[in-house]
């Protein structure tokens, strides 16, 4: 979950640091007071698009930073390894982003640079902001689909799996048959293709467990390789054969003590005691060239090394992500090869694998569809209920499935196509969702379907914004008492001006403008309870000390404290 958002130098934000905590978070504020900044904030996370106009008046750049906890329960050792980001030992993520003046954007991940692409994709997982203009998921058809599977459960996972595997075969016997019977030139040409792969993976040479092992030699000649600068000054400091090196100015003392110790002869023993200092160098620098020696891998040095290793990641990106896969990749090129030569007898085979995996597919695929029907009716049943009960009466919600022309059938998902539809008025025919849903009315039915999906969903933060908008009374009162249950297994932020979400949150922040230095800045504060019953009666009627207001602000939180107690 969100655990730290720092914003500086945003619009008129010049340093703010917010914390939300784990449940229901609401911010209120006058209008103006940049409660859409902080949404606009959350939303540079996700890699929506900021302009340098967002940029503070008089400075450079703005930048967001955002903490948090338990990424791991998002983010798997694989996603950790293929966008290229250290693992933090608390488990936390830091996304930063800085926009400049000049139009450029850098963003870091754990303190990697990575693109704008990785941190929409990074970034989504850990926030579904909903909001005016912040549809992403609900007005994105492409994305129902996964909606719907997730609502499917387990099962569908099973079968989905499944049906990936027979559906990988499937493709792999098509290109055969492609390679093998459609055109001779072709056919030809992936001969071409197999013997380049086969010799390239071949001259290679790489064994298993070799990837291991180059590792350890990197890290072991890189080591050398920092070391071997410290051997030579030491060397040249030991070398008998350097008038200047320490041993022979050892020689040269020896000589002008014997030339002393011949007018004067207790200057002997110093002579002797200079021959075993020249005798320990000596020993030293035996020592130092046979550790030295010992330190080398033979001939390899640390430019072969990293070549090997380059070698073996391009082959890595082409064939496999080890060294067994590229291996296996081999195994199966020769025997495509092999296939080949014999091409026609291999047809025969290959339409008859053809014929069987189509109707494995279909028949996969049939269960798939059963299963997306069958929970498609009940989501549409359960969504037009929960939208029935956040004020939307005549409102009706339907998941629509339909079939893939005949020359798309079979996609990585099955021959369904899925559309979310929607009709806010009775006797109108309901119409795709993102045509006609509004901000607010988008807004709840995402509520809905993130209240009904709730456990089935990995990402942990949720942003509300415009939920309120068109509802009041009794409505209002409904809608927060769904996004407090829905705090219950996630952290919701929530945008308001509705004084029942302010009453059922568990943290209250107020946005505020101020002057400061002659300039208008934007801050935002936790309220406590009495500045909380102030609050919540400001947005009943305007005023926070009006009494009756107050008392009825108490009389709301109090209530919802009340509700929650077993």
């Amino acid at each position: 979950m969100l655990i730290r958002l720092s914003i500086s130098n945003f619009a008129l934000i010049d340093s703010l640091a917010f914390e939300p905590q784990e449940r229901l978070n609401v911010i209120t504020g006058e209008t103006g007071a940049g409660k859409s900044l902080l949404v606009d904030a959350l939303g540079a996370i996700t890699g929506k698009r900021i302009s340098k106009e967002a940029i503070r008046s008089g400075t450079q750049k703005a930048s967001v930073d955002a903490i948090f906890s338990h990424a791991s329960n998002i983010l798997s050792d694989e996603d950790y390894e293929a966008y290229g980001f250290e693992r933090e030992e608390d488990d936390t993520l830091l996304i930063s982003r800085e926009i400049f003046a000049e139009g450029r954007n850098l963003v870091r991940i754990n303190g990697r640079s990575v693109t704008l692409s990785v941190l929409k994709e990074i970034g989504s997982r850990f926030l579904d902001i909903h909001g005016q203009n912040d549809q992403q998921t609900i007005f994105d058809v492409t994305r129902h689909i996964d909606l719907l599977d997730r609502f499917c459960g387990d099962d569908m996972l099973t079968m989905q799996t499944m049906y990936r595997r027979v559906l990988n075969l499937y493709k792999e016997v098509i290109g055969q048959i492609r390679a093998l019977g459609i055109d001779p030139e072709l056919r030809r040409r992936r001969a071409e293709i197999l013997e380049y792969q086969i010799d390239e993976i071949r001259r290679a040479g790489f064994k298993p467990g070799e990837e291991d092992a180059l590792n350890s030699k990197f890290k072991h000649l890189l080591l050398f390789e920092k070391q071997a600068e410290v051997f030579d000054k030491i060397s040249a400091l030991l070398s008998i054969e350097d008038p200047q090196s320490l041993y022979s100015q050892m020689g040269a003392l020896q000589n002008h003590i014997a030339i002393l110790s011949k007018s004067d002869s207790k200057y002997f023993s110093l002579v002797d005691q200079v021959v075993r200092i020249q005798d320990d160098i000596s020993q030293v620098e035996n020592e130092l060239f046979s550790q030295k020696q010992d330190s080398l891998y033979g001939d390899e040095t640390l430019e072969d090394v990293r070549q090997r290793i380059d070698s073996l990641n391009r082959l890595k990106e082409k064939y496999g992500d080890s060294i067994n896969a590229i291996n296996s990749h081999l195994q199966k090129a020769e025997d495509e090869l092999e296939e080949l030569n014999a091409a026609e007898s291999r047809l025969k085979v290959l339409h008859k694998q053809r014929i069987d995996l189509e109707r494995e597919l279909i028949s996969i695929a049939d269960s798939i569809h059963d299963s997306r029907n069958r929970a498609g009716e009940e989501l549409s049943r359960r969504i037009s209920r929960e939208l029935s009960d956040l004020g939307m009466l005549n409102a009706v919600f339907e998941v629509r499935l339909t079939r893939r022309p005949k020359e798309k059938f079979f996609s990585i998902r099955g021959y369904d196509d899925v559309m979310f539809m929607f009709s806010a008025n009775l006797g109108e025919e309901p119409l795709p969702l993102q045509k006609i849903a509004s901000g607010g009315e988008a807004s709840r039915i995402m509520l809905a379907i993130k209240t009904i999906l709730a456990d089935a969903d990995r990402t942990q933060t949720l942003i509300f914004d415009e939920v309120d908008t068109g509802i009041s009374g009794k409505t209002a009162t409904i809608v927060a008492e769904k996004m407090r249950a829905l705090s219950k297994c996630k952290q919701v932020l929530c945008v308001t001006h509705m004084a029942q979400i302010a009453a059922a949150a568990d943290y209250n922040y107020l946005i505020s403008k101020c002057v400061r230095n002659q300039r208008t800045v934007t801050s935002l504060n936790v309220l406590e309870k009495e500045s909380k019953t102030a609050e919540v009666a400001r947005l009943l009627s305007g005023q926070s000390d009006d009494k009756k207001s107050v008392d009825l602000s108490r009389q709301m939180i109090d209530r919802i404290t009340n509700n929650d107690q077993p």
